[in-house]
Order: C-alpha cells, then structure tokens, then sequence
C-alpha cells in the first residue's frame, strides 16, 4: 500500500502573471483510478499553502481516516496570499449586477 504523502506543486497563473504554488495532501488510498473528494483548506491572510505542514495535516487526516471518522480524501491549500482566497489580476472585467443596476462587479480584481 502507499504512504500518504503532501507535495507542493509550483504552477504559472495566466490570470495572476505569475508563479503560485499549493501543497496537497494524498492519502494512503490515492490512485489515479478511483477518484476522492477534494477538500480545499484555505489559511487565513497572513498565512501561506505551508500550513498544511505547520498543523501536521497528513498526520491528523491519516489518523482519522484510520479510525473511520472521514473518508479518504484529498486536501487542497493554495496559496492565496491576502486575497481572502479571490486572487487579484490586473486584467479585469466589469459586470452589471442584475439585481442592483447602479452596483458594478469587478471580476478578476479586487
């Protein structure tokens, strides 16, 4: 059987115009046959996707799915710096509000 594991993935943000990175969570039970359910953990604005390792994650997860309290699952923590998880983007398109004409939606920008 496989161990669980947590691997930080570095990835390019078309939208952001620049590099991210997450750090995932992979349970005992993960292969790329049978899909699982995704948790996406979010830290909080000062924090990063590291704490994922800071809070022993994979260790409590695992524990848990031992003792039959959750599923297997996969855990998701991007990073999402101080954006309170909507990511900022210089480019960015406005939106009239359907339910209130005078409000403008900026999509992509905040």
């Amino acid at each position: 059987m496989n161990k669980s594991k947590v691997e930080k993935v570095n990835f390019h943000s078309e939208i952001l115009g620049k590099e991210m990175s997450m750090c995932v969570y992979l349970p005992e039970e993960y292969n790329t046959s049978r899909p699982l359910p995704v948790l996406y953990f979010l830290h909080g604005r000062s924090g990063s996707e590291n704490i994922i390792y800071e809070m022993d994650i994979n260790n409590k997860a695992d524990r848990m799915i031992k003792a039959g309290e959750i599923k297997p699952i996969i855990i998701v923590c991007p990073r999402i710096e101080n954006s309170r998880g909507i990511n900022s983007s210089l480019v960015y398109k406005e939106v009239s509000n359907s339910v209130d004409n005078n409000r403008i939606i900026n999509l992509g920008m905040y």
